[in-house]
């Protein structure tokens, strides 16, 4: 009876563990899709350009200086000069990104893909 009781919860944390890592590869994907989409030359309307998105950091046209960045779970946390700040729910269609804006609560923010 132990040894059954045994078999049984290891399977489980095997499981369990292979679970763990479907879900790890699948968030991976997520996040490199995500990035994949919104790489590009971002702005408003009129064409003006306000950052460039890489794999890997924003470059904001304004200042002449990129910052690093990271997505988590659908989030774009940018490591700014005054702190880290946060695109939340980001997501493209077309070539309109939306994204809500931390500690603004007005609805989602547009930036339109602009040419380079």
């Amino acid at each position: 009876m132990k040894y059954i009781f045994f078999v049984l919860i290891l399977f489980c944390s095997c499981f369990e563990r292979k679970i763990d890592q479907i879900n790890y590869v699948n968030n991976i994907k997520n996040n490199d899709s995500l990035i994949n989409s919104i790489i590009g030359v971002w702005g408003d309307q009129e064409g003006n350009k306000g950052w460039e998105i890489t794999k890997d950091s924003i470059f904001y046209f304004n200042e002449n200086k990129s910052y690093y960045y990271f997505i988590k779970d659908g989030n774009l946390i940018g490591l700014y000069k005054d702190g880290p700040f946060m695109l939340g729910q980001i997501h493209v269609i077309n070539d309109t990104l939306f994204c809500k804006l931390e500690g603004i609560s007005v609805g989602e923010t547009k930036a339109f893909k602009v040419n380079k």
